[in-house]
């Protein structure tokens, strides 16, 4: 468990991805799809749903 200021910044990713990829994988997802530089201190959320029904 974590705790953010007031001031850090979070984005959480609400489309399906694959959690068995590698730290690469996620800094191209993070760059292409949300378009922000993943270096800049921001907490990214990666939610994954495929085990919903």
């Amino acid at each position: 468990m974590f705790s953010l200021c007031s001031s850090d910044r979070s984005i959480t990713y609400f489309h399906a991805t694959d959690m068995r990829k590698i730290f690469d994988s996620f800094y191209g997802l993070i760059h292409s799809e949300l378009e922000t530089d993943p270096t800049d201190g921001t907490v990214y959320d990666l939610v994954r749903f495929d085990f919903l029904p």
